[in-house]
């Protein structure tokens, strides 16, 4: 499932936008934001989609959930493997780090 913040994919065709989704979290502490993007990826394949736009996580420290959104679209295309890795993964990657450390560091 190709995930980004922006509204669109460099280098990609939005042929079909499917709808919003909405997903949380089904564990609580360091896990959160990756069970709630996981979540938000099963809804979106129902769907029949294969990317997500205007992604977004919420993650709550002090509760240790997770709530992910964004737009479910159809693409086509192909992205050039010469370019920089999708903003989104890195985003999604510095979120779970980020939840991961506060929450190892708010329960010592």
């Amino acid at each position: 499932m190709i995930m980004s913040t922006t509204k669109t994919i460099e280098g990609m065709n939005i042929i079909k936008t499917l709808g919003v989704v909405d997903a949380k979290s089904t564990m609580f502490a360091s896990n959160a934001a990756d069970s709630a993007r996981n979540n938000l990826e099963a809804e979106a394949e129902q769907l029949g989609g294969n990317a997500i736009i205007g992604y977004r996580v919420d993650a709550n420290p002090m509760t240790g959930r997770a709530h992910a959104y964004g737009t479910v679209v159809i693409v086509t295309g192909r992205r050039s493997e010469d370019t920089e890795p999708d903003n989104a993964v890195i985003i999604a990657a510095a979120s779970a780090t980020a939840l991961k450390a506060h929450v190892a560091k708010t329960t010592r």
